[in-house]
C-alpha cells in the first residue's frame, strides 16, 4: 500500500479523502496488533518488512492536495539514518502514536534476544533503533502543544513510550555498558518530566501500556538510588526517592483505570 495506491487487494480510492481514510484504517489495525502483542507476549501479525503503507498524514494535506511523494515514509523508513521519518516535529498525532508503539514493540523484542543470538543482524537492528529513538525524542512536539485534552493525552503516551522504549532497548546492557546506563538515566529523567506534567489530567485518558514504560523508568530510579547511596550521595539518593514516589503515585492513578497493573505498582512500592 502506498500513498497513491490503496493496495492490490482493494479497489483504488475514489478520491484523496478515501485514500486518507484507508491509510488511517490500516494504521488503526497496526496499533491494535502491536498493542495486543505487547500486552500478551504473543507475536504480532504484521511484520515491519511487509508494511508499505505510508505513515498517516494530516487530513488537511489530502483536502488541499498538498500530499507529495516527499512525505512518503513507512515503518522501516524510521530505521534509515537521516530519513525524514526520524523527524517527528511535523507528524500528525496519529503518526506519532504509530511510531511510538512501533518503537516500543521493537525495543521490547530486541531486549529479549538471548546473548548467544546477538549476531550482526541483531546489532544492526539495535543500532538503527537506538538512533531512531534518539532523533525522534529530540523532535517530539511539547506535550502541551496540542489543541485540547485529547491531543495532550496522545502526546503524553507518545513521550512516555519513546523514553520507555530507550530504557527497554538498553536494559540488557545496564550492568556491562556504561553508555547504555547513561542513556537509560537520561531517558528516565525525561520520562519523569512528563510525569510531573500530568497531575491535572484524568487517568482515563492514559494508555494502559504506559505502565510498562513506567516500570522501566522505576527500575532505573531504583538503580540510581542504590548507586548514589554507594558513593554517600545521600541528598541525591533522597531526591531520586522522591521521584520514585511521584512515579508510584502516577502508577496508582493508572491502576484505578487498569486494575491489572496492581502487581506492577506493588513491585515498585517495595523499593520505597
Amino acid at each position: 500500500m502506498s500513498l497513491r495506491r490503496a493496495g492490490s487487494m482493494l479497489d483504488p480510492p475514489r478520491d484523496p479523502i478515501e485514500l486518507y481514510e484507508l491509510i488511517n484504517i490500516f494504521w488503526l489495525t497496526f496499533i491494535t496488533d502491536r498493542a495486543g502483542s505487547l500486552g500478551t507476549g504473543l507475536p504480532h501479525a504484521i511484520k515491519d518488512a511487509e508494511i508499505t503503507t505510508v505513515f498517516p498524514r494530516p487530513l488537511q494535506e489530502f483536502e488541499d492536495g498538498t500530499v507529495s511523494d516527499a512525505t512518503n515514509a513507512t515503518i522501516l523508513s524510521m530505521y534509515e539514518e537521516g530519513h525524514i521519518a526520524q523527524d517527528a516535529s511535523k507528524d500528525s498525532l496519529h503518526a506519532l502514536r504509530v511510531k511510538s508503539l512501533a518503537l516500543l514493540e521493537r525495543s521490547s523484542r530486541l531486549s529479549t534476544v538471548p546473548e548467544a543470538d546477538r549476531n550482526a543482524t541483531f546489532w544492526h537492528e539495535f543500532g538503527a533503533t537506538d538512533v531512531a529513538l534518539s532523533r525522534i525524542a529530540q523532535t517530539l512536539p511539547h506535550i502541551h502543544s496540542g489543541a485540547g485534552i485529547n491531543d495532550t493525552s496522545s502526546l503524553i503516551f507518545v513521550h512516555t513510550f519513546v523514553h520507555g522504549s530507550t530504557i527497554q532497548l538498553h536494559s540488557p546492557f545496564l550492568d556491562t555498558h556504561p553508555s547504555s546506563y547513561e542513556r537509560c538515566v537520561q531517558s528516565a529523567n525525561a520520562a519523569m518530566k512528563v510525569v510531573y506534567l500530568i497531575d491535572n489530567i484524568d487517568p482515563k485518558n492514559f494508555h494502559m501500556l504506559m505502565g510498562l514504560s513506567w516500570m522501566c523508568v522505576a527500575d532505573i530510579l531504583k538503580r540510581e538510588i542504590r548507586r548514589k547511596r554507594s558513593v554517600s550521595d545521600d541528598d541525591g539518593a533522597r531526591k531520586t526517592e522522591l521521584e520514585l514516589e511521584a512515579l508510584v503515585t502516577a502508577m496508582k492513578r493508572l491502576r484505578q483505570v487498569y486494575p491489572v497493573l496492581g502487581l506492577w505498582v506493588n513491585s515498585v512500592q517495595t523499593a520505597l
